[in-house]
């Protein structure tokens, strides 16, 4: 595996993380029936956990000694700033609370066992669409703007057209392809946060907070009072994810300044 990386980085990554990817939409898919069932969180949870270990088995063999310096990286200031617009996202999320007009309590307990399939669904997700398929690319784009905005261009487009294949099981097709849009544009955020920082359990992390943020309001809150505000809320989170955060991502392949050889054959980068 590591000989068919070296000779063909960039098409080894998008291949083999695109491809785990897709069996695992596949494999939910054939499973669908037993979403039915109170056990289904757990056989879930179980198969995400098991395709972010074979994720991360080709990364160890991709990077050898030093996969660990994939999440050992210190986090700069500057990366940090650069995930300002999640912060945001999130308080607008708790915002939702003062729209309320029925607060429920009685899916408490659901809400923490939800917590099984986003902390796996971070680990799997970002192993594949952020480690494979970035790790070609950063290898060998890592050095222009041009090459740094594809990377997080192919990365988020590839990471929304897994959440757009929705479709197969059963969903709305104009909701997947807006779910598709929705995580191009996150995907090219973390994608650019992941290639900034070179910390892979960073995008891990913020990928499994994301999900369980996102969902507090969905487990709390049963009815809301329509009013200017709910209207505003919403129209404020998209401007966040369609408008600031691919642009931040941009940004940040514009002003990368490569400093030194790093792990990996993958550059030491941090803001000018």
């Amino acid at each position: 595996m590591k000989k068919l990386y070296d000779k063909k980085p960039i098409w080894f990554g998008i291949g083999v993380g695109y491809f785990i990817s897709i069996v695992f939409v596949l494999l939910e898919r054939l499973l669908l029936d037993l979403s039915y069932t109170d056990k289904w969180v757990y056989i879930d949870g179980g198969i995400r956990l098991l395709f972010g270990i074979v994720g991360l088995i080709v990364l160890k063999t991709i990077y050898a000694d030093k996969f660990g310096e994939l999440f050992k990286k210190k986090v700069s200031r500057n990366v940090l700033l650069y995930l300002l617009p999640i912060g945001i996202y999130f308080v607008l999320e708790f915002l939702f609370f003062a729209c309320a007009k029925q607060i429920q309590t009685s899916l408490w307990i659901d809400f923490f066992v939800m917590w099984i399939t986003q902390v796996t669904t971070g680990l799997w997700e970002e192993a594949t669409s952020r480690g494979i398929v970035m790790s070609g690319m950063l290898l060998k784009w890592k050095d222009t703007v041009r090459g740094r905005i594809l990377t997080v261009l192919i990365s988020g487009l590839l990471f929304g057209s897994l959440h757009a294949l929705g479709v197969i099981y059963g969903n709305n097709i104009l909701d997947c392809l807006w779910s598709g849009l929705y995580t191009f544009c996150w995907g090219m955020f973390v994608a650019a946060i992941y290639m900034v920082s070179d910390n892979l359990l960073l995008v891990m992390g913020i990928h499994t907070i994301w999900d369980i943020v996102v969902k507090v309001p969905v487990y709390f809150i049963s009815e809301y009072n329509k009013s200017a505000m709910l209207t505003g809320i919403y129209v404020e989170q998209d401007i966040i994810q369609l408008g600031i955060m691919p642009i931040v991502a941009i940004l940040i392949c514009i002003f990368i300044k490569k400093e030194n050889k790093c792990w990996g054959g993958i550059e030491k980068a941090e803001l000018v």
